[in-house]
């Protein structure tokens, strides 16, 4: 019993001293699990964080190379602990240069977000009877963050290189979706259009299995080489087990004339080819178009009290049988408002006439805001039943976050 407490006493010396050489402190692989927990929340609950940021002093003057420097941190007032790195090597950015391709990998798989470039990311599920299952990706670019250069036509030209990846629920790369160099034209007239609403980036690719995903895209502006990334969990359903499923909700602001027009479209929208910029997306808007609403379009999502705001969505897998040949569907709508309820709609019935793909139901609805509603985050969920399915799997439910300005 000796020799074993002293083993593990041993295979734990590793992880002791990196934790304490680090500014942690080491918890232990013991029984009393409840005891350690306690004394991390102990330890969390007051605290100053204090940062040290050294000049270029640190760095070898002779040669400029990188070496290790000692740090040691002494508290004057009693009863207070403090914990820092035992020391830390000096090593300048300038003096480790990175190549395109290690900085936008590095976009990639890094824990934080990278903000040199704005973007915003909005994955939808969808499904197609030849393309199979397929994530339908919105990345939302703010234009001002590239750099523009003059043609000799007038225009306005940017380069960017784009970069995706998925990675599974076991934090391994499950696919790599695109990893290429884009050139952005834009006339004169509307690169100031570009620069207000910004444009929309779009990649269709397939997905092989189903389960829980964390999509990853990093955008370089390779002028400047500032770096954006944005990440978002999804999970794919799995269709060929025969449970009621749902699509992405795709949601755009519009005028009661264009809710009218969406309300007649029900089929699964086309895939767009892998890296082309959305329609409404300013690069490709031609001289005469109108402005497109990219702010209050289905990748930003922004809107202002009172607007309507129009909603579609694909209900998969729905059952019928003898006495029912068409499906027998309840949806209700609930809207959020920083994770607290505030509407739940009724049931209604959802219309399945003059639908032909009764696998693959769309469904078109729209929500009026209060012209006095709060700005905020918002979340809208759809919750959808099939009465003829068994009671475990009648429900299937989806969520589109939005936002409300002033």
């Amino acid at each position: 019993m000796r020799d074993r407490g002293l083993a593990i006493i041993y295979s734990q010396r590793g992880l002791r001293e990196l934790a304490e050489n680090t500014g942690g402190f080491f918890v232990g692989n013991n029984n009393d699990v409840a005891g350690a927990l306690r004394r991390v929340v102990d330890d969390l609950k007051g605290y100053y964080l204090i940062g040290y940021r050294p000049d270029e002093s640190t760095f070898d003057p002779a040669t400029g190379r990188p070496r290790f420097h000692s740090l040691k941190v002494r508290l004057k007032r009693p009863g207070l602990r403090v914990r820092s790195r035992s020391g830390f090597i000096g090593v300048s950015g300038k003096d480790v240069p990175l190549t395109r391709d290690a900085e936008i990998a590095w976009a990639l798989v890094s824990p934080f977000t990278a903000e040199g470039v704005h973007v915003r990311l909005t994955p939808l599920f969808s499904n197609d009877p030849q393309l199979g299952s397929f994530m339908h990706s919105l990345l939302h670019v703010d234009a001002r963050d590239l750099t523009f250069t003059r043609e000799p036509d007038g225009g306005r030209k940017a380069v960017l290189d784009v970069a995706g990846m998925t990675f599974g629920d076991n934090g391994q790369i499950a696919d790599r979706l695109v990893n290429s160099t884009y050139t952005l034209r834009v006339s004169e007239k509307n690169y100031e259009r570009l620069l207000q609403n910004g444009f929309v980036y779009t990649i269709d690719f397939p997905v092989k299995k189903p389960g829980a995903y964390q999509l990853r895209f990093s955008l370089r502006d390779a002028v400047s080489r500032r770096v954006g990334s944005a990440r978002q969990f999804v999970v794919v359903p799995n269709l060929g087990d025969e449970r009621l499923a749902l699509s992405g909700i795709v949601m755009r602001g519009s005028s009661p004339e264009g809710a009218a027009a969406a309300a007649g479209q029900t089929s699964t929208p086309a895939a767009a080819p892998a890296g082309a910029p959305l329609p409404e997306g300013a690069a490709r808007v031609e001289e005469g178009d109108p402005a497109p609403d990219v702010q209050g379009g289905p990748a930003v999502r922004r809107f202002r009290p009172g607007a309507a705001l129009d909603y579609v969505y694909l209900i998969y897998n729905a059952r019928v049988n003898a006495s029912s040949p068409r499906p027998q569907l309840r949806a209700r709508v609930r809207l959020f408002r920083e994770g607290k309820l505030i509407y739940a709609g009724e049931e209604t019935r959802v219309e399945t006439t003059g639908q032909e793909d009764l696998r693959r139901l769309g469904v078109f609805g729209q929500l009026q805001l209060n012209a006095n509603a709060a700005p905020g985050e918002y979340a809208l969920q759809v919750v959808v039943t099939d009465l003829l399915a068994p009671e475990k799997r009648r429900d299937a439910s989806q969520w589109i976050d939005f936002e409300i300005v002033k």
